[in-house]
This record gives structure tokens, sequence and C-alpha cells, in this order.
């Protein structure tokens, strides 16, 4: 018998009954909220076949393991491949838009940095069908409803678009350090996207004007000087469609909203639209979000897709921070 039996292994823990009670409390409110919007629940199983968990998430980030007729199997990493792979071989032909919630516990095999932990609820949508920017900006207010609902404080939602860094990659020829600019991008890290690109050859005029431009933050007002630096179709339809989805939050009364062109999620499939939720009482997302129109390909049903998630328990570490400051 290990020494250490009466302990739990890294990445997961135990909740007393006030914390129980907190969580249960918050899930709750989410559940009612998104029922009284039209949304359905889906329960999936807590572990899968790992290839087709592979579809949305790397090796790493999956618990992995082998039944004992030799199947591997993994625990699911999120839950908008299993949501994806329900509706496109359950409930394609339902009346669309097709509204999906769910609350949930996923597992992450790299619990490092952001992902302290290794199981945890995540509270979250996904409609599928025509997704236009007025729907788009209407979930995104449904995030942002719950959110100060919770009594998060000081909320932030940052709002950015895959076919920037796409636009960007192609005008500049940059496809071959695209995955390193990514990873960069995702750690923030605007000293390595330098030297990035300066490998690449370009000259300090670019590298300065690209690396300022990827570290904007702000309203409407950047994308005026966006849209002259980056001339590429797909960039300029993604300030377009930023434009838009912000005149609709603005329009509905959102106002804790940030546009930031280095905005990259970490999963694989987003296609669109992407966003992040922050508050200064948390140092990572709350959670996020975006458009994905590829992923349910994968399993049969070509149709358009936009989701998020929350992660319950990122939600009361910073309702805890916030009151203890």
């Amino acid at each position: 018998m290990r020494e250490n039996f009466k302990e739990l292994p890294p990445g997961v823990r135990d909740y007393l009954p006030e914390e129980a009670r907190v969580r249960r409390r918050l899930e709750n409110l989410f559940v009612e909220l998104v029922e009284k919007e039209g949304f359905q629940e889906i329960l999936t199983p807590a572990f899968e076949y790992y290839e087709t968990l592979r579809e949305s998430q790397s090796e790493s980030e999956l618990i992995k393991f082998v039944d004992r007729t030799g199947e591997l199997l993994a625990l699911r990493g999120d839950m908008t491949t299993p949501i994806a792979r329900v509706v496109s071989t359950k409930l394609k032909h339902q009346e669309l838009p097709l509204k999906i919630f769910y609350a949930a516990t996923v597992f992450s095999g790299n619990f490092s940095g952001r992902n302290r932990l290794r199981e945890f609820k995540q509270l979250g949508i996904e409609v599928f069908g025509d997704i236009t920017t007025k729907l788009e900006a209407s979930l995104i207010k449904l995030m942002a409803t719950y959110l100060l609902k919770a009594k998060v404080k000081n909320l932030e939602i940052s709002l950015g678009h895959v076919d920037i860094l796409v636009g960007l990659i192609e005008e500049y020829d940059l496809n071959q350090h695209f995955q390193e600019i990514k990873n960069a991008l995702n750690q923030k890290d605007y000293v390595a996207l330098e030297g990035i690109l300066e490998r690449a050859g370009k000259s300090q005029v670019v590298r300065e004007s690209l690396v300022d431009f990827l570290q904007q933050r702000g309203g409407k007002s950047i994308l005026k000087k966006a849209k002259k630096l980056i001339q590429h179709p797909k960039a300029q339809k993604a300030f377009t469609q930023l434009d838009e989805v912000l005149e609709n939050l603005n329009y509905a009364g959102i106002k804790e909203l940030k546009l930031d062109f280095s905005l990259v999620r970490d999963l694989n499939y987003y296609t669109g639209l992407v966003f992040e939720a922050y508050t200064p009482y948390l140092g990572y997302p709350l959670g996020g979000g975006g458009r994905y129109d590829f992923l349910l390909r994968k399993f049969g049903w070509d149709t358009p897709a936009f989701g998020f998630a929350l992660g319950l328990e990122r939600i009361m570490e910073s309702i805890a921070n916030s009151i203890d400051k």
C-alpha cells in the first residue's frame, strides 16, 4: 500500500460542503439561464475512442488508457467533440438551429500553466445551423449575462478572429512559421514573435509593425488602422465581421469588450470569430469559444457551429479572489 494513500494525486481535489453548495448554485444558475433561451441538455460518456477525441486535441492533452479488449480509449478533454459526434450522428435531421448545452466533467493530461486541474467542470453551449453575426453576438451576450449574474467582477471579453492571423501569415509569406507564430501568440510572447519574424527574413520595419499590430487592444477605433496594415481578403472579411459583432454587442448593452488581434484559442477546430472572458482576479481566462465550421464534417455532417465553454472552478476561484481583496 502506498504511504500516501490518504492523499490525492496532483490535479484533482475534494470539495467540502460549503464549496459544493457554491458549485451547485453556479451550475444551477447556468442551467436555468440557458434553458430559458431554448437550449437542451446532452449527456455523453466520460470516455470515448482515442481517435474520436484526437480530432480536436493533441496527444499530450488527453488521458488515454487501454481496455481489456486492447482498444485505445481516452477521457474526454472537452465537450465540443463529443457533442459534435452526437448531433452529427443522431440529431442532424432536427430543425435548425439546434441549441445544445452541457454541464459536464472533463479531464486534462496537461495540468501545467493555465490547466492546474486534471479534472474540472465545464459549463457550455453549442449552436448548429445558420450562424449569423447577430447570433454570434447574442451567444457572447449570453455568456456575459451568466458571468455577471454569477457575480464575476470586472469582467472583460476579448474578441478576435482566426482569419486575421491566417491573412497576415499569407500576406507576409509566413506559412512555414505558422505554428511557431501561433504558439508565441498563445503565450503572449512578443519577444519570441519578433525572433520568429527575424528568422523569416522580415525587415525591422515589418517586424515592428506586425508585432505592434498584434499587441493592439481596444474598440472599433483600432479596426481602421488594422484594415490598412493587413490587406488580405480573409483578414478584411474578418475585420468586417468583428465590426458587425461589436455593433450588435454594443446595441445589446454589453460594454465589457475589447478587440484582440492576437487572440488564438488552444483548440484546433476554430474557423472564425473567437473570444475569451477575463477578470483581473484570475491569471487566465474564465473560458471562451468561437465558430467552428469543419469539425462536424469529420462525423459526416457539413454544418457551421458556434459555442463557448466556461470553467466552473475558474469562476469560483475568481469570485473568491475578488472577495478577499
